[in-house]
């Protein structure tokens, strides 16, 4: 990275969904070293809490380390660091901010504040990454608008804003800002590494594929929840759409859970025997996370009283409902590898249909889908008119590259664009199939405007 920015002065701000939780290490966000013995870190540790820390000669120059714990996959999490060691005040030197509030010092673990005109790593040349440290701990969730501004310390109020009638935290583009010499903008609207800034600090990839996204801090997708598995038991990739078996017959819950309206989604088979489908669910019942979805339920939604699903068992199309053994349905033998899934849940009447590769199975019409006709659906009148209901998927076959890739309008299948780029009528989502109408993407603005 260049050379010549400010030794003393710095904000960081980025928006960050996370993917893996509990995880066995600690996962990066930013990672500046100039050798072994020497670096700066960002990080999530196991623990979920956030991690920042500046090592010379093997020694913490300084170390924050925030009490409150980062841990839910389904949100959208803004986190400032504003740097100044400049400052009298040791707790002035570095302040730390989630969602628009301060942390205080009070809530850091045994905080070790740097010392008055520490210099910063991030003024020198050295080398640095986003998401991974030396080829390991990788983050696995998804980085919005991520800024650093060289040179000054800003307040979160810079890069974000309360809602006037939610009170809830939002994005805000960042303003009142100079991004010095070495400041930069990343994934502003898209992947891209281009440096939005006007500077032309761009970063180039040093591995794997840099996969866009709908899925934004404005606009929160559904994926599959990290928290509603023991992670030994599932690979999750691709911010939490891709999911394979390893170990145990375990699945997972979607993120948001509804109950009224129209949702519509798609899964790519890949060589895996799986079930997705739709469990509700109400006060009475019990905790999903570790009742439906543990080991000892097995993974499989369907299973359960109120478990609803459509999947393979050794490529032929089956469903499930308060069982452990499929039933022959929707008349697919053989099914290819790529071959993409869709699913139309009516969470108003409790029905779900389900096609394949643009073709509704079961004889079913996009026709009678959008106008409620039921004759044809999988199943219809599922549970009672006072559940909520949540996508869920299992996967039976114990080999962890067979990936089934959800897609819920994100736009992706793993790192794999939708070719039709067709969308639902609030055109905020890409899917390679038709959207019934009156369906839409399971995402935080179609819930508020259509769930019920």
């Amino acid at each position: 990275m260049q050379d010549g920015g400010n030794h003393q002065q710095g904000t960081f701000s980025f928006w960050v969904k996370r993917g893996l939780i509990n995880d066995a290490s600690d996962t990066e966000v930013m990672y500046r070293i100039h050798n072994g013995s020497d670096y700066f870190q960002i990080a999530f540790e196991d623990t979920d809490s956030l991690l920042v820390r500046q090592v010379v000669s093997s020694s913490n120059t300084f170390y924050i380390k925030t009490k409150k714990v980062f841990c839910d996959p389904t949100a959208w999490y803004h986190i400032v660091i504003a740097i100044d060691t400049t400052q009298a005040t040791n707790v002035d030197r570095i302040k730390v901010y989630a969602n628009g509030t301060q942390i205080p010092d009070g809530s850091l673990d045994s905080p070790g504040y740097p010392a008055q005109n520490t210099n910063l790593m991030m003024g020198e040349a050295y080398a640095s990454s986003l998401g991974g440290n030396n080829a390991a701990n990788y983050f696995t969730g998804i980085f919005s608008h991520f800024v650093y501004c060289d040179g000054n310390a800003y307040a979160a109020t810079n890069f974000g804003e309360s809602n006037s009638t939610t009170g809830q935290w939002q994005f805000k583009a960042p303003s009142g800002v100079s991004y010095g010499t070495t400041g930069w903008y990343l994934f502003k609207d898209n992947a891209s590494l281009t440096d939005q800034s006007g500077l032309g600090n761009n970063w180039s990839s040093g591995a794997g594929t840099l996969t866009p996204t709908m899925d934004n801090p404005s606009n929160n997708y559904n994926v599959w929840d990290t928290s509603s598995f023991d992670p030994s038991g599932l690979n999750i990739q691709n911010g939490n759409l891709s999911v394979a078996r390893n170990g145990s017959y375990l699945g997972a819950l979607g993120t948001h859970t509804v109950w009224g309206g129209k949702w519509y989604w798609e899964v790519k088979y890949n060589q895996a025997n799986w079930q997705c489908g739709v469990i509700g669910y109400n006060a009475q019942s019990e905790n999903m996370s570790t009742y439906f979805m543990s080991s000892s339920g097995n993974g499989f939604p369907g299973k359960f009283d109120y478990g609803y699903s459509f999947g393979l068992t050794n490529g032929n199309s089956e469903k499930w409902n308060s069982s452990s053994s499929g039933t022959s349905w929707g008349g697919v033998s053989g099914a290819s590898t790529g071959d993409i899934f869709q699913y139309a849940f009516d969470a108003t009447t409790r029905a779900i249909w389900i096609g394949r590769n643009g073709t509704w199975l079961n004889s079913a019409t996009q026709t009678e889908i959008e106008n409620g006709t039921t004759t044809n659906a999988m199943y219809s009148s599922m549970g009672s008119s006072d559940f909520w209901w949540t996508p869920a998927v299992g996967i039976t076959n114990n080999n962890t590259s067979e990936y089934l890739e959800a897609n819920f309008g994100n736009g992706y299948f793993g790192t794999t664009d939708v070719t039709s780029a067709t969308t639902d009528g609030e055109g905020e989502a890409r899917f390679e199939y038709t959207v019934p109408t009156g369906y839409y993407a399971l995402n935080t603005k179609n819930i508020v405007q259509f769930g019920g």
